[in-house]
């Protein structure tokens, strides 16, 4: 019997561009120093997986749409919220050559938290002028407040995953809040994209069995990172570069955000990107989506 989570057949396939099939994937993470106390119970798995039915994200009639194939080699780590503050912000354009791409060598930019009304505006600016695409976790209350600027982002060929309702930590929820926060954030999501994305990242990186195996069975994919730039904290563009130099490596997912910051200020993110793209490319990489990063 359909649950709760059910979402009308007619309504959730918004076309023949969904793909009927996916792959089963399974990468090995490793856990890094957070930026408090790690979570509890940590699982060094990200799933990709076309499971059986699940009674909180599976319907009897067909799974949430499969929009996106993704192949994720990911670390979970805590990332906290931030408060919506807004300050002034100027971007900084790119000034260096790039390296032709090497083969093999891809990266993944991933911007979280978004969007809204200035930040997001002014990574998509940069993205644009570098001619780089890259995956945006959207949260569904911002989507609300800001459906032109989600919209912007898939206009300008950018990938979007779910990244729940309210930016709510999973590892304290009850099952039906989880499945709330993943089935709402859909429907906004549905509603602009016309589309349900298939990749899913927990926020605080908090992503306990019972999301895992939500997920599982709905053939939705968990997204974590590699490169935690900790750009939320206030890091430095210098010392973003750092990490970005040290941890980067071919598959890699560098985490970053479009919304929020420590006083809602992010403009140390706006300064490192475009010395953060300069770098990538300058090294041989091709900067993709987060499906991308496996390659054909």
């Amino acid at each position: 019997m359909a649950t709760r989570l059910e979402l009308d057949r007619k309504w959730m396939w918004a076309g023949a561009s969904f793909l009927g099939a996916s792959a089963v994937l399974l990468t090995t993470l490793v856990w890094t120093e957070g930026m408090s106390a790690p979570l509890p119970s940590p699982d060094p798995l990200v799933w990709n997986s076309a499971g059986d039915s699940s009674p909180a994200i599976q319907t009897a009639d067909a799974a949430l749409p499969r929009i996106m194939p993704a192949a994720t080699s990911a670390v979970l780590a805590e990332q906290p919220s931030a408060p919506p503050q807004r300050t002034e912000i100027k971007t900084q354009p790119a000034a260096s050559e790039a390296a032709p791409p090497l083969a093999g060598k891809r990266v993944a930019l991933t911007f979280d938290d978004g969007p809204d009304a200035k930040y997001t505006p002014a990574v998509l600016d940069i993205l644009k002028e570098h001619g780089v695409k890259a995956t945006f976790f959207v949260v569904g209350d911002q989507v609300d407040k800001h459906p032109d600027i989600l919209k912007r982002i898939l206009d300008e060929g950018h990938a979007i995953g779910n990244h729940s309702l309210s930016h709510a930590n999973f590892s304290k929820l009850t099952d039906e809040q989880m499945d709330r926060e993943i089935e709402e954030a859909d429907r906004r999501l549905l509603r602009i994209a016309g589309d349900v994305p298939r990749l899913f990242r927990a926020p605080y990186g908090a992503a306990p069995d019972r999301l895992k195996e939500r997920l599982k069975a709905a053939d939705r994919t968990l997204v974590g990172w590699t490169v935690d730039t900790r750009d939320w904290a206030g890091t430095s563009p210098s010392e973003i570069m750092a990490l970005v130099r040290k941890q980067t490596k071919p598959g890699g997912i560098i985490l970053m955000h479009s919304f929020g910051g420590r006083k809602g200020d992010l403009s140390n993110t706006l300064e490192a990107l475009p010395k953060v793209i300069d770098y990538l490319k300058t090294e041989g990489y091709a900067l993709v989506s987060v499906p991308e990063t496996a390659g054909p």
